[in-house]
């Protein structure tokens, strides 16, 4: 399958849970943590909770390091995507395909996908699993 058709097909799954995409609009899916770090699995205890507000955490680190997000009018929000094993979590990054400057933080903010939490995530973290 190539890009195109793999994007088509996450067109539909992000359809099917609820996400309106409008023609001008275009999608990125991300990870909802830093490629570096551990992920809550699925199967987890207090998955679904758990998740939500580990990518919550890492939207607000994207927003710090990408400020134009919020500037330029970019969508970025959790969604939960169907799989083999049940749903997971990812980030949905919602933009105007015609808007070069959307368009172009996208492609940064896919390209430049932070390794590691910085320290406010770090902190966050800590502060919802002291709550737990």
């Amino acid at each position: 399958m190539n890009d195109r058709e793999n994007n088509k097909v996450k067109m539909c799954e992000v359809l099917h849970i609820g996400v309106n995409i409008s023609l001008e609009q275009a999608y990125e899916l991300i990870d909802t943590v830093p490629y570096g770090e551990d992920c809550v699995q699925v199967g987890d205890d207090n998955f679904y909770e758990d998740t939500k507000k580990e990518s919550s955490i890492f939207i607000q680190q994207l927003k710090r390091k990408f400020p134009g997000i919020d500037r330029l009018g970019i969508t970025i929000r959790n969604v939960f995507c169907n799989h083999d094993f049940g749903y997971y979590n990812q980030i949905i990054l919602i933009y105007n395909r015609f808007n070069e400057e959307q368009r172009d933080l996208v492609n940064e903010i896919v390209d430049g996908i932070p390794e590691n939490w910085d320290e406010q995530a770090i902190i966050a973290r800590q502060a919802y699993k002291k709550m737990r």
